[in-house]
């Protein structure tokens, strides 16, 4: 039975998720349902004021609006999508915590329900129960997310990874280092152990990082550059640009905790990248057993601890256990899941819930 959905990013989702979010569309509207995206911007394009269709529309509206014209923008947000019969959704889907607002006006507007995807503990600050259903990325999110909505509408679903289809030789030696900066004594101390002493850490021939323009991640790119790493690194401000190189990643580094899951990270662990982070209890997705190197918050702040954790997964990579825990996350995957669960919301089929979580 289809469902007409309508999937709604913000600003950061939209940065770091337009390729993912866009397989993960196309593999909707594959599995029969009929689903639209909006994508959040600061200011719109005068050349993309119309959706772009195709198999699935496309807009790029602002999402994170005032409360004061959000009636107004939400109204507005759908009269394009009238063409496609799509300005009466049965689910809005609420990408990132920026949309959800906008999400629930137009849900409440059009009486549709309204389905959170939380990929880390911001996603679920302030949750009511006007959300329908909460996706969460993790099951450590899932059961948070069923503390502050019950657990008949929470749901663990891996966040949809999209498959390269153009083989891209593996560079070995390459590291991602994940940002933006959170907290500058941790990424000084991994940046510390990465370079030495006694030179770069063993394997690593290429360092990536991604690095916004605050302030705080000038200092660390700044301590970097001042390191034996500068002949062998490069910054990068937006990975869904350089999701194919970036994927072929030996070692991915997340120095900071609570960050959202992110299907860059993902799709390197998919091609047998090792990630080397600090521990977070919502993170269940890394673990020991996958090879994921995982360091305590205090051993988080040694530079020796991170030199060592690097070499070894450097050693151990590619992983072929990453490799097979990442396949149930591609979009070929995970679309069929997110199809049975939104004919489970949306006609009351009689498949629990719980077999749409069963791998």
């Amino acid at each position: 039975m289809s469902v007409r959905l309508l999937l709604v990013a913000d600003e950061a989702r939209h940065r770091e998720e337009a390729a993912a979010l866009r397989r993960f569309a196309v593999g909707l509207a594959a599995e029969g349902h009929r689903p639209a995206l909006l994508l959040g911007v600061r200011s719109v394009d005068p050349h993309r004021r119309e959706p772009r269709l195709g198999p699935v529309p496309v807009a790029e509206v602002p999402v994170e609006v005032p409360w004061w014209i959000r009636a107004r923008a939400a109204e507005a947000v759908l009269v394009p999508l009238a063409e496609s019969r799509l300005d009466h959704p049965d689910v809005v889907v609420a990408l990132g915590r920026g949309a959800r607002a906008m999400a629930a006006e137009i849900a409440e507007s059009t009486e549709a329900t309204l389905v959170v995807d939380a990929r880390c503990k911001a996603d679920l600050d302030g949750l009511g129960q006007d959300a329908g259903l909460v996706v969460a990325a993790t099951a450590a999110l899932r059961d948070l997310a069923a503390r502050k909505v019950g657990e008949d509408h929470a749901v663990e679903l891996p966040i949809p990874v999209p498959r390269r289809l153009d083989r891209i030789r593996r560079a070995p030696g390459l590291a991602i280092a994940l940002g933006p900066v959170g907290d500058p004594a941790t990424w000084s101390a991994m940046i510390d152990g990465l370079a030495g002493p006694g030179g770069p850490a063993r394997g690593l021939a290429q360092l990536a990082i991604e690095l916004s323009d605050r302030g705080r991640d000038g200092v660390v790119w700044s301590r970097a550059r001042r390191s034996s790493l500068a002949d062998r690194m490069t910054s990068f401000d937006r990975g869904d640009r350089l999701r194919d190189p970036l994927a072929t990643a030996d070692v991915v580094l997340v120095p900071d905790p609570g960050g959202p899951v992110r299907s860059l990270e993902r799709q390197a662990v998919g091609e047998g990248g090792i990630v080397v982070a600090v521990e977070d209890p919502l993170r269940t997705d890394r673990r020991p057993d996958l090879d994921a190197r995982i360091l305590s918050r205090g051993e988080a702040r040694r530079p020796a601890a991170w030199r060592a954790a690097v070499e070894s997964a450097f050693e151990d990579a590619p992983s072929e256990a990453s490799i097979q825990a990442a396949a149930g996350s591609l979009v070929s995957q995970v679309a069929p899941r997110w199809a049975t669960l939104l004919e489970t919301v949306v006609h009351g089929d009689a498949t629990p819930i719980e077999d749409a979580r069963a791998e």
